[in-house]
């Protein structure tokens, strides 16, 4: 391992798994929890046997890797990673080696359950599914690659914001503003944030056309979907409490903050809303629709009040959201029906927020 693979490694990679153990432990639990050894060889003969079914597994490795560019985007801002600018400065052959194979380490998830498919295609002598799997990850690694290549050699480039031209010079209502700071200085974040939370919600509605399932396993697909959305939650407590700190000191009432919050939430979440609207794959019923749309809205609120407890880094925080994802995968599991866990979170979330919007207070950590 070369010395400038270390460092990303040290820096990006191990943080990466760090920040997201909590998403891995469940991703591990659910298949090695509930799925048996002989199910597991059942999917992978199917996949490689139908290699059009591949392609919402290459989905759902595409959202990974959104997500795996979503931690670089925010390790490279942090101060104590502001000497990586100097990765420009080494030859182009050491930085293709280093980026090549720090993608490789935060792709070997991907990885190994490709070689998983791969024997089974081998075995089975299934050897179009070889051919489209050994393509799909030399294209995602390059990708990859070149995406992390490219932030990294442009580190110490001016970063130029941009603005809506029809903003420029109206005033914007308050429930707007932390939507137009995310538009200007963190698109990426939100774009990307928005297409992992919608994919999942496509792919939990395109699993109804297999087989007969019940409200569980949509519940299941919303909940990964919004908690998709912490990173963007987690901005957000600190665009309230650091950015906006002085609207604590303006006379409102409490049901105007609920107020000037909902929407601003109905907002953030109105892709989510969208996309849950047009793929919805059951038969529609009052109670259920709206137990699945509040379900996802009071699984962001309460994740939003949850950080009002106590600040933590982002990293130290998945750890509660895996507890609240485990506690509803349960609930989820014994057949609670999602209008029920929606207003028992909403509840929660209001109640956090009623008792702590005045004592949570946001502090800047020096690095």
């Amino acid at each position: 391992m070369t010395p400038i693979l270390k460092v990303l490694v040290r820096t990006l990679t191990v943080e990466f798994y760090k920040q997201n153990a909590a998403f891995f432990g469940l991703i591990f639990l659910i298949l090695f929890g509930f799925i048996k050894a002989g199910e597991h060889l059942a999917i992978g003969a199917f996949l490689v046997a139908n290699p059009s079914s591949l392609i919402f597994l290459y989905l759902l490795c595409i959202a990974y890797g959104f997500k795996i560019m979503l931690f670089v985007n925010a390790a490279l801002l942090k101060k104590q990673n502001r000497f990586l600018q100097i990765f420009s400065l080494f030859p182009v052959s050491e930085k293709i080696k280093s980026i090549v194979g720090a993608t490789l380490l935060f792709l070997f998830p991907v990885i190994a359950y490709a070689c998983f498919l791969l024997a089974i295609a081998f075995s089975y002598g299934f050897y179009m599914a070889v051919l489209s799997i050994n393509a799909f990850l030399v294209f995602i690694v390059a990708i990859l690659s070149l995406a992390l290549y490219y932030k990294l050699i442009n580190l110490n480039r001016e970063k130029h914001t941009f603005q809506f031209r029809l903003f420029r010079k109206r005033a914007l209502p308050r429930w707007y503003f932390f939507i137009a700071y995310l538009l200007r200085f963190d698109p990426v974040l939100l774009i990307l944030s928005k297409i992992y939370a919608c994919l999942i919600i496509i792919g939990a509605s395109a699993l109804y056309d297999t087989d007969q399932f019940d409200l569980r396993v949509l519940s299941t697909g919303v909940l990964l979907s919004f908690v998709g959305n912490t990173a963007i939650l987690h901005k957000y407590i600190w665009f309230t409490y650091h950015k906006m700190r002085y609207n604590l000191n303006l006379p409102e009432s409490f049901l105007s903050y609920l107020l000037i919050q909902f929407v601003t939430f109905a907002l953030l979440l109105s892709p989510e809303f969208i996309v849950l609207g047009r793929y919805y794959p059951l038969q529609p019923q009052i109670l259920d629709l709206l137990g699945i749309f509040l379900f996802g809205f009071g699984i962001s609120l309460l994740i939003f009040a949850l950080q009002l407890l106590k600040q933590l880094e982002l990293s130290d925080f998945m750890i509660k959201v895996f507890w609240l994802i485990v506690i509803s995968t349960f609930l989820i599991l014994f057949s609670i029906h999602p209008l029920i866990m929606a207003l028992m979170y909403i509840f929660i979330a209001l109640t956090i927020s009623y008792f702590y919007r005045f004592r949570f207070e946001f502090i800047e950590k020096a690095h």
